[in-house]
């Protein structure tokens, strides 16, 4: 079976585990699209950072889209979903 591992920040997890979405995004700062070709329902899993080091959650890919950045920060505002992290 394949699928893709995003490692997560902690925090941006915790965040997002006390909302309990029902969809979330994955984001990275670079100009390589990792997902681009991916197929439509590839297991997609979060792994957390240093401390833990694990598997935290899941779901499966639907789309890539690429975004400016000043984009991004639109949208997160948007859907009131931008937190201010320390």
């Amino acid at each position: 079976m394949k699928f893709w591992v995003g490692v997560t920040d902690n925090k941006w997890y915790q965040f997002f585990s006390q909302l309990r979405p029902d969809e979330v995004n994955f984001w990275q700062p670079s100009g390589t699209p990792p997902f681009k070709g991916a197929p439509i329902g590839l297991p997609f899993l979060f792994k957390l950072k240093r401390p833990y080091n694990h598997i935290a959650g899941g779901g499966y890919f639907v789309k890539y889209n690429s975004f400016k950045f000043i984009d991004i920060e639109e949208i997160a505002f948007m859907y009131g979903s931008f937190p201010s992290l320390p």
